[in-house]
């Protein structure tokens, strides 16, 4: 028997396409709280997120 494939999961709302923009908020502004960010972000893109998500994403675009 053997497993069934993995079913996915949740999609990523900050996408690659994005970081552009994540860098330049985080470079614009480094002082910022990330909820600060996720507003200025959710204003340029009209994408929501969370900081736990800015974070990831501030984290993928340092790496």
């Amino acid at each position: 028997m053997k497993p069934k494939p993995h079913g996915g999961g949740a999609v990523a709302l900050i996408r690659k396409e994005h970081l552009p923009i994540v860098e330049a908020l985080v470079i614009n502004q480094l002082d910022a709280l990330l909820e600060e960010l996720c507003e200025r972000f959710a204003k340029q893109t009209e994408v929501v997120v969370s900081a736990w998500a800015k974070g990831r994403a501030v984290i993928a675009g340092l790496s």
